[in-house]
C-alpha cells in the first residue's frame, strides 16, 4: 500500500470540480460565458471587451493576473497571458458551452501554450457536465507543462456523452510564472482509424480494477459507471477514446482522492518538468521556541530531490538546537501534499523515532507501518521493510528528546500532509492547533493497465501510530482559524515545564 501523489493540489481553485484539493487557497467560481453550441468563440483572443479583458471568456483568478499580449503570437496577432509572481496563485479562464438535449458526440480540444519559469503548472481544461453533475474532466494533471518552453499544441480529448448538457473549456494556470494560451478550438470528433486497441476490452479491463480494489466499491454504482464508459467509445475506438472513458468513469467515483495517468507516450508529449521542491524553513519563533515550517514536496520531483529537502531540513534543526531550547512547532498549514517519505525522513526527528503512522485497509486489514530510523523514512508490511527516503549525511538528534511540541494544521493541509500531520498524532506532550485538515487522509495505489496506464484510487486509511483512523480529516486538538493558530500554540508550549523553567 503506497500513498501515491496526484497533485491533490491543483483544482480545488475551481468550484465543484471534485478532484480539488480542500487545501488550496481560492475556489473559483464557475460562471457561463455567451458561446454557440460545440463552438468556442473568441478562441484566438483577437477581441477585447471593454474594459480589456478577452471577450466572450469569463475570468476568475486570485494573485494572478490576465490580459491580452500583442507581442508574444506566432502570427503577430494577441494571445492571452497570465502571469504572476508569487507561487501561490490560481486563475481560469474559461467557456461554457451549453450543448442542448442532444447530448455530445465527442470532440478534441486543441490549443498552444508558452510559459516562462510557470510551477507547478499551466494547462487546458475541459468538464463535461450533466444535470446530475459533472461526467467527465481533464485538466492535464498528468501532463501540465511547466518551466519555460515555446509555443506547442496541445489537446485534450472530451468523450461522447448522451447525457452531456453543457461543456466548459479553458485555460488554468496554478502557482506562478508567465503562460500564454492562443487559438484554442474545438475539432468535431471523426470516426477513429483502424486501431490496434479494443477500446471496449480496455475499458472493461480498468473497471475490473477498480471494482476489486477501491476502498468504497461497495457504495459505488457500478452498472451506471460501466454504462457511461462503453457508451463514450465508439465501434473502432481509437487508445484516445478509451482512455477517456476510463478518465469518464474514474470521475463517476466521486473521489478527490482518484485519478487516471495516461501512459507517457500517449499524450505525444515529453516527460513533466520536475516541480521546483521549496525546502523546510527553521526559525525561532520565540526566544526559546523553534518554528519548522514543511512545505509539501511535489509527487513529481525526483529521488534526488526529495533527499536534499531532507538533508537541508537536518542541517538547519542542527543549527538551532541549543540546550535552551523548549519546544516546537511544526507549521503544515499550507502542505497541500505531494510526497509523504521526504517529509516523514525531514521532520522524522521530532515526531520520534519508530512507528509514526500506518496505512489501514479495510476492516482494519493490510496494516502499512510508517517508520522513522536514523535519517530514513520506511515502510513496513508483515512480508518486508522498505526504505523510502533516507538522507546519506549524519542524521539530527535532538539534545533534549521529546520536547513538547505544537502541529498547526489548516483546511489547506491535504494528502500527504495530512499524513505528516497524523505522524505526531499519539507523541506525547504534543497538540495539534487550527482547523480540520483538507480530507484527503487516504492511502492511494495506482495500478497499471494493460497499455501502462495507470488507475490510481483510495485503497486504504490513514492512521497514526497507535492504530486510531483518521478519515476523512484530521481533527485539531483546538479548533482555532488557522491563520490565527500560532499564538494559542506558542502560549500552550510557553505552558509545558520544559519552558516554564
Amino acid at each position: 500500500m503506497a500513498c501515491l501523489s496526484i497533485t491533490p493540489s491543483r483544482l480545488n481553485r475551481l468550484n465543484g470540480l471534485k478532484r480539488s484539493i480542500a487545501a488550496a487557497m481560492v475556489l473559483l467560481v464557475v460562471a457561463s460565458a455567451p458561446a454557440a453550441a460545440q463552438e468556442i468563440t473568441n478562441g484566438s483572443f483577437e477581441q477585447s471587451d471593454s474594459e480589456g479583458n478577452p471577450e466572450s471568456w469569463s475570468i476568475q483568478a486570485q494573485e494572478l493576473s490576465i490580459d491580452l499580449d500583442d507581442h508574444a503570437t506566432l502570427d503577430g496577432g494577441q494571445s492571452l497571458r497570465i502571469t504572476g509572481n508569487g507561487s501561490r496563485g490560481s486563475a481560469f479562464v474559461k467557456q461554457k458551452l451549453n450543448l442542448g438535449v442532444s447530448g455530445f458526440s465527442g470532440a478534441t480540444l486543441r490549443g498552444r501554450i508558452r510559459t516562462r519559469n510557470v510551477s507547478p503548472s499551466a494547462t487546458l481544461v475541459a468538464i463535461l457536465e450533466g444535470s446530475d453533475g459533472r461526467i467527465f474532466m481533464d485538466d492535464m494533471r498528468d501532463r501540465v507543462v511547466a518551466g519555460d518552453t515555446e509555443w506547442q499544441e496541445y489537446s485534450v480529448y472530451i468523450p461522447a456523452s448522451e447525457e452531456a448538457t453543457s461543456l466548459t473549456v479553458g485555460a488554468l494556470v496554478i502557482g506562478g510564472g508567465t503562460a500564454w494560451f492562443d487559438d484554442l478550438e474545438l475539432i468535431q470528433e471523426t470516426e477513429p482509424d483502424e486501431s490496434d486497441v479494443d477500446a471496449r476490452s480496455y475499458v472493461l479491463e480498468a473497471l475490473s480494477v477498480m471494482h476489486d480494489h477501491y476502498l468504497h466499491s461497495d457504495d459505488a454504482d457500478w452498472d451506471r459507471i460501466r454504462q457511461r464508459g462503453l457508451q463514450a467509445i465508439s465501434e473502432n475506438g481509437s487508445p484516445q477514446q478509451a482512455h477517456a472513458a476510463v478518465s469518464m468513469m474514474i470521475e463517476q467515483l466521486d473521489d478527490p482522492h482518484a485519478d487516471f495517468v495516461r501512459p507517457r507516450d500517449s499524450s505525444g508529449t515529453e516527460e513533466p518538468t520536475s516541480r521546483t521542491v521549496e525546502p523546510v524553513a527553521v526559525t525561532m519563533a520565540s526566544e526559546r521556541i523553534a518554528s519548522i515550517r514543511v512545505p509539501a514536496v511535489p509527487g513529481s520531483a525526483s529521488e534526488d530531490a526529495g533527499i536534499t529537502y531532507a538533508e537541508h531540513t537536518h542541517q538547519q534543526l542542527m543549527s538551532i538546537d541549543s540546550p535552551d531550547l523548549c519546544g516546537w512547532i511544526v507549521d503544515l498549514r499550507e502542505n497541500t501534499g505531494g510526497n509523504m517519505w521526504p517529509m516523514l525522513a525531514a521532520i522524522g526527528p521530532i515526531a520520534g523515532p519508530g512507528v509514526v503512522g500506518q496505512f489501514v485497509g479495510p476492516g482494519g486489514s493490510d496494516v502499512t507501518e510508517w517508520i522513522y530510523r536514523d535519517g530514513a523514512a520506511l515502510v513496513s508490511s508483515e512480508s518486508e521493510t522498505t526504505e523510502r527516503t533516507a538522507i546519506t549525511t549524519e542524521p539530527f538528534q535532538p539534545g533534549t528528546a521529546d520536547l513538547p511540541v505544537a502541529v498547526l494544521v489548516s483546511e489547506r493541509t491535504a494528502s500527504s500532509g495530512e499524513a505528516t500531520a497524523i505522524a505526531f498524532i499519539g507523541r506525547a506532550n504534543t497538540r495539534l492547533f487550527g482547523s480540520a485538515t483538507g480530507g484527503l487522509a487516504t492511502a492511494n495505489n495506482g495500478y497499471p493497465l494493460s497499455d501502462g496506464a495507470r488507475v490510481v484510487f483510495p485503497i486504504g486509511y490513514m492512521a497514526d501510530r497507535h492504530g486510531t483512523i483518521h478519515h476523512p480529516r484530521v481533527q485539531p486538538d483546538e479548533n482555532v482559524a488557522s491563520e490565527d493558530a500560532l499564538e494559542p500554540a506558542l502560549s500552550w508550549l510557553q505552558g509545558q515545564p520544559d519552558c516554564a523553567r
